[in-house]
């Protein structure tokens, strides 16, 4: 039973909530049982595919006409997000971008970069564009 008055739970109580004492003093749930697998299975098991069969989606050309450059978004928003997020956050923007250059957005030839901006006006999206000079 937690004790009420401190707030707090001791040992007894974790142990009686499945918790295990490791080693170095943490603690943690008890694992789940593993079912064993045969290492020389020849073929896995056949599954049904969850996408319907739908045609996988085929590599292109790496900078599809010569072109390169760079590609710059910055996202103005009246709450900033955390800035590992900005890029995930744009990705819809990215690949409708890439679509437009007729490049894949992994294309190496293209560099793309993000960042954000706070404003108290209207949020949007600035894309800038920079092509590089093929010699």
């Amino acid at each position: 039973m937690v004790n009420q008055e401190a707030g707090r739970m001791n040992e007894a109580d974790l142990k009686d909530g499945g918790w295990i004492k490791q080693p170095d003093g943490s603690w943690s749930k008890g694992a789940r049982a593993v079912r064993a697998v045969e290492a020389d299975r020849a073929q896995p098991p056949a599954v049904s595919s969850l996408d319907g069969g739908k045609p996988k989606r085929q590599g292109r050309k790496a900078s599809v006409g010569g072109s390169a450059g760079t590609v710059t978004m910055i996202m103005l928003r009246h709450r900033l997000l955390d800035p590992d997020a900005v890029a995930a956050a744009c990705k819809p923007l990215t690949d409708s971008v890439a679509a437009f250059l007729g490049v894949d957005d992994a294309d190496p030839a293209w560099f793309w970069e993000w960042g954000q901006q706070r404003t108290d006006g209207e949020e949007g999206v600035l894309v800038k564009i920079e092509y590089k000079q093929q010699p």
